[in-house]
């Protein structure tokens, strides 16, 4: 699931406090580039790429009062599940606010630039043709060693806990 799902679907169930109904939002990617992953083994799969994109978060007559409130939900969200943004080179969120004539009702836009990595596994069956082989989006199982005996000769035995 993309970033951008992820953050609709935590908006989506806050809207009852923002006083909005689900029509009043929508969200979509634009500007999206692939950049390469650099095919780093990880537990999710080899790393093929980034697909970094900018989202747009977009509410529609929402309370002029709880344009703020909406401001924190997404800072918070970020926060929260989003924590590479620090050491990745994207920029601040930006937003526009436009008020009707009586400072009641605001439609709100958030632009949020994400990056959404993509990571594949080896599979005969696979799809995906890349560096001689065939690889698929899937789970992937990468063995790391918990403990090692090391030595000439060196008897096998169960390391003490």
């Amino acid at each position: 699931m993309s970033k951008l799902q992820q953050i609709t679907a935590d908006l989506e169930q806050r809207l009852p406090l923002l006083n909005i109904k689900k029509e009043q939002f929508e969200s979509w990617q634009e500007d999206g580039t692939l950049e390469p992953g650099g095919r780093q083994e990880t537990e999710q799969g080899v790393h093929l790429l980034d697909w970094k994109y900018r989202a747009v978060l977009c509410f529609e007559r929402i309370p002029a009062r709880h344009a703020g409130l909406l401001l924190a939900f997404v800072q918070a969200w970020l926060d929260d599940n989003d924590p590479d943004r620090e050491n990745r080179p994207l920029p601040s969120p930006e937003g526009q606010i436009d008020m009707d004539d009586k400072h009641k009702l605001a439609d709100v836009e958030i632009t949020v630039e994400f990056i959404d990595p993509v990571y594949v596994v080896e599979d005969d069956n696979g799809l995906i043709d890349w560096d001689g082989r065939k690889w698929t989006f899937g789970t992937y199982d990468l063995w790391i060693a918990e403990a090692a005996v090391v030595g000439h000769n060196a008897d096998l035995q169960e390391p003490a806990p």
